[in-house]
This record gives C-alpha cells, structure tokens and sequence, in this order.
C-alpha cells in the first residue's frame, strides 16, 4: 500500500442503508468510492483521448478519499465508534486507521504513517483526515462531499497499542486501489503483511473559515481512545525481520 493518494489530496451522497461488519461496510464504502469517481470521471472520446478523471472535479478528492477508507474494512477492520469536539460540541463518529511501515529498497526503515480518516455518517458526508508520520503531521477535510480545505494547524499522536489477525480480504469489491486511471499503483499486501491492529489516537485540527464549511467543523479533536485500523508492513522488511 502506498499514501501518495492521501498526498496529493492534502495539497492541492448518495442514499445507501446504514451497516455494520467489516464485509458489509466495505461493500458500501465502494459504492460510495464508485458513485464518487464516476463522477470526477471523463468518457474516452472519438479522438483517441482515453477514459480518465477530472482532477479538477469537486469529486475527485472525495473519490481518492474513499478508495483508502475502504482498504480497512476490505481487510477485515470494524469501524470504531468514536467520540469527536468541534466547536458544536462533543458528537459521535465513526473512524478507521491505517498504519504503513515503508522502506528503503535495502530493507532499511524509511518512514512511517498513520492515516486516521474520521467521517460524520455512514454516507461520509464530512470526513477529516489526520496524518500523523515520521515527517510531521498533517490534516485535512472534505466536508458536504466537495468541500475540501487543509489543516491550517495540527498537534498529537498515533501509535499502534496491539496487533491482530492477518487481514481478511473482501470479496467482490471494484479494487479501487487497483484503478489504473488514477495513476496509483494498486495495494499490495498479503496476508501475512496486512494485520489488524488497534491504535491508540489523540488529535486536534483546525481549517481555516471556507465557503460552505460548517463553522463548527473549523476545531476538531479527537480525544485519547482507541480506534480500529490495519498495520502494512512492506514483504521486504518483513523478510528481513524474519532471518
């Protein structure tokens, strides 16, 4: 698995029925990611131009967005049922967490990332995304589906309090990490270097005033607990570790 999808989107809904398991929340979060990317999509046309996506469409950051919160669940991750404070007060959330241990074509440890991605409802009408790496920190929101503005500041931690089972993929998905016409490559974990995991999260954010964003998402903290996620680890440094 790579993150230069969240990267990028740190730069620059639809009616489906509420659910619960890992299978069923992966098969609604793809077809929220599909809905999403048609809609940033453009057709191949007459003159040899090949089907590809508007980046400039307000659904393309929602439709990159997605295609990472479904890996959670499409490995076998339950969403975790967090509380969150904005300016309106303290609400209930949803979240999920990925952590990615990158290396070096040696083997030797490079970087690491925790993406913890929160969302308002099932439908992901508002999302914060909070970056936590070995770099820095980073955070940003899509909020009302194609509103989206970064982090104008952000402190706190992640850190993984336990490791699980293998990861248990889930079938009949569209395999959005696996769309070519994002220019991403797609996810690549076996089993055996997909864990589910559990990770100890404490965050706060803010986002500048923007048209259409709800004041009230403009702080946003996430106070210490526990939340859901994955732990990748790349088939090299797993190999090596292993000798």
């Amino acid at each position: 698995m790579r993150f230069g999808t969240l990267a990028l989107a740190v730069l620059a809904a639809f009616g489906c029925s509420d659910t619960s398991g890992p299978s069923s929340v992966a098969h609604h979060l793809d077809a929220l990611y599909s809905q999403a990317c048609a809609r940033a999509s453009y057709p191949a046309s007459g003159n040899g131009l090949s089907a590809g996506y508007d980046t400039a469409s307000v659904y393309w950051q929602r439709c990159q967005l997605l295609s990472i919160l479904v890996a959670a669940p499409a490995s076998g991750a339950e969403p975790s049922s967090i509380r969150v404070t904005t300016a309106a007060g303290t609400s209930t959330w949803r979240a999920l967490a990925i952590y990615e241990y990158d290396t070096l074509n040696t083997g030797l440890p490079s970087s690491t990332t925790n993406a913890i991605i929160a969302y308002s409802d099932a439908n992901v009408t508002n999302a914060v995304v909070l970056l936590v790496t070995s770099g820095g920190n980073a955070s940003y929101i899509i909020a009302s589906d194609t509103i989206t503005e970064n982090g104008v500041w952000m402190s706190g931690a992640a850190s993984r309090s336990s490791l699980g089972g293998q990861c248990r993929d889930v079938s009949g998905l569209s395999n959005p990490l696996g769309d070519t016409l994002t220019g991403y490559p797609p996810i690549e974990y076996g089993g055996s270097l997909c864990h589910l995991a559990t990770f100890q999260v404490s965050v706060s954010t803010t986002f500048p005033a923007t048209p259409g964003l709800d004041p009230s998402l403009e702080s946003f903290t996430i106070d210490p607990q526990s939340i859901n996620g994955i732990s990748v680890i790349p088939a090299e440094f797993y190999f090596d570790k292993r000798r």
